[in-house]
């Protein structure tokens, strides 16, 4: 039987951060699995370096890791009332590959934050590739 293999997409680049704890005990709780987890250092979007350069083999080796995965865990803190900007910059990078390395991969999405929401407006606000359509309301 074949393992599960979670990716886990932490917005917070700190290696001690809150939710890349979350993320370890979420896979910690699923069970017997293979996890891994995203490295979202790369270069801020900018449509004119894609242009000269291309996808950055770091946005590359996400996509490659999203399609190899069976299923995503998504954590981010709250800033300023929205998903932090490194994992915002990872998702938009993430779009610009050839393929759909989202499409049929059931997602989780949570967040560890200090404020009295807890990072429901940050999760309010990824894009819905990131997030089942189900789970959007609203118009």
């Amino acid at each position: 039987m074949a393992t599960t293999t979670l990716l886990g997409i932490s917005g917070a680049l700190r290696a001690g951060s809150t939710n890349r704890k979350l993320l370890r005990e979420a896979a910690r709780l699923f069970g017997e699995c293979t996890y891994v987890e995203a490295d979202l250092q790369m270069p801020l979007y900018d449509g004119d370096l894609e242009e000269a350069d291309g996808v950055p083999e770091s946005a590359e080796r996400i996509a490659a890791q999203l399609a190899e995965a069976d299923a995503v865990i998504l954590s981010t803190p709250e800033y300023n009332k929205g998903p932090s900007g490194v994992l915002k910059n990872a998702l938009d990078w993430g779009s610009r590959v050839p393929g759909t390395p989202w499409a049929d991969k059931p997602v989780v999405v949570m967040s560890a934050a200090a404020g009295r929401a807890g990072g429901e407006r940050a999760q309010i606000r990824l894009p819905a590739g990131a997030r089942r359509e189900s789970d959007v309301s609203g118009p």
